[in-house]
């Protein structure tokens, strides 16, 4: 994993936690993906 990092205004910190928090992305339950196909796909 490449990990990188970067210094950003508490303004920008707010509005990505904003906008996370309206996709809703982590209410999402990691149990309902489908399985992995043969090449690591889960697209159904």
């Amino acid at each position: 994993m490449i990990r990188k990092e970067a210094y950003v205004h508490k303004s920008v910190m707010e509005e990505l936690k904003r906008i996370i928090d309206d996709s809703e992305i982590t209410k999402e339950d990691d149990a309902l993906w489908p399985p992995p196909d043969r090449v690591g796909r889960q697209n159904k």
